[in-house]
């Protein structure tokens, strides 16, 4: 779970390390956001193989080679802040955190009792996005305070300790089965028909990838950067502001995590909450000049999508195999971060539209950009009658 902590942290923390190098090195709001999606590039690509490798050779083992490829992407950071640099280090820190959300429901998965998935699932997805929330305020607070090079070099020591650790308490989680190169492919082909054979995976898949698209451009890139354009605040309250959504997806994610009933008729409620939050967030932005308001109801959008997370990985675990479990996972993962990285590219390029100067934005971009995004979705919603228990 520490890992999973680190996974969220370094992904989002581009909400408050890029806009302040777009500015200094005269970057557009869409090469800045094409440098954010490096990370999901990286992150979505390894997915199917993450998973595949878990269930071949067990989650810790994994987890600690990521966790050292982290530490080195955030070495490079420190070296050389250069486009080419963030860039990388973007890229590789994309890559080192790739197995860990799969690594922690498949570790947990295999050592409590399957009734208790969704408790377990809301806690380890409620201390993934802590990581979120400390990666925007407290990491700006710390930038300001001590420096970029000895807050990153501290971070890059915890990572390779954390390795370190992971490695110690290596071997192999118990149910894992095993095989080659062969069977890494085979597991990974076989986890993408069982989600193409399913209407309820692939529909699980979707709207989780719709939400989480939409959760990671507003509060792990541009929410920082809206907040300052539309409300004329500081950047310090920018960020106060900006904390709140991962504080509302923490909630959400201990909160559905305690939910009971229909698993179908949860995820629907709550994908339409998510819904209903999102364009009552964008009135507000538009009618109103309240950083309170919009601030709050972030948290809210936080909130509904957290419910939303958790019992969607709840429902991938049961409509899955066991053994088939982590390589599904990291399928389905692949499919939401292609959504992920879609929507970074496009909300930089719609927000670029009404550019004054490199790092410097208008609040009528990030209404159009974020407009577009609750467009899709609603669109989400026509996939409703393929949800069942």
């Amino acid at each position: 779970m520490t890992a999973y902590f680190f996974s969220f942290f370094f992904r989002v923390s581009a909400s408050v390390v890029l806009p302040q190098e777009a500015s200094r090195l005269g970057l557009s709001a869409a090469t800045a956001g094409f440098i954010s999606s490096l990370y999901y590039y990286a992150y979505a690509v390894t997915q199917p193989l993450c998973g595949a490798l878990h269930d071949r050779l067990g989650p810790l083992r994994v987890v600690a080679f990521g966790m050292a490829l982290t530490g080195v992407g955030e070495v490079l950071y420190i070296l050389s802040p250069t486009a080419l640099s963030l860039g990388l280090w973007r890229l590789l820190t994309g890559l080192g955190l790739a197995p860990m959300f799969s690594g922690a429901l498949l570790f947990q998965s295999r050592a409590f009792p399957q009734e208790r998935y969704p408790f377990y699932a809301g806690v380890t997805l409620a201390v993934g996005n802590l990581g979120a929330v400390v990666s925007v305020a407290p990491l700006g607070f710390a930038l300001e305070r001590w420096g970029k090079t000895s807050v990153f070099s501290l971070l890059a020591l915890v990572s390779f300790a954390l390795a370190a650790a992971l490695v110690i308490l290596g071997g192999k989680t118990p149910g894992n089965a095993g095989g080659g190169k062969m069977e890494l492919a085979k597991r990974m082909g076989e986890a993408a028909r069982t989600i193409a054979l399913s209407p309820p995976l692939r529909t699980v898949t979707l709207l989780w990838g719709l939400l989480i698209s939409a959760l990671l451009a507003f509060q792990g890139l541009w929410a920082v950067a809206w907040y300052r354009a539309a409300f004329d605040v500081t950047t310090a309250s920018a960020r106060n502001w900006a904390t709140l959504v991962g504080i509302g997806v923490i909630a959400g994610t201990l909160a559905g995590g305690r939910l009971k009933g229909s698993r179908a008729t949860i995820l629907r409620r709550g994908y339409a909450l998510a819904g209903i939050l999102w364009i009552l967030l964008l009135a507000l932005a538009a009618l109103t000049d309240s950083i309170i308001l919009v601030g709050s109801t972030g948290f809210l959008v936080g909130l509904a999508s957290g419910v939303f997370v958790v019992q969607g990985a709840s429902a991938v675990n049961e409509l899955t195999e066991p053994s088939r479990r982590g390589a599904v996972l990291g399928m389905a993962n692949l499919f939401i971060y292609v959504g992920v990285i879609a929507f970074q590219w496009g909300t930089g390029s719609l927000i670029g539209l009404f550019e004054s100067t490199p790092g410097h934005y208008a609040p009528t971009g990030f209404l159009l950009a974020f407009g577009v995004t609750t467009l899709l979705i609603a669109g989400g919603t026509l996939f409703f009658p393929r949800l069942s228990d």
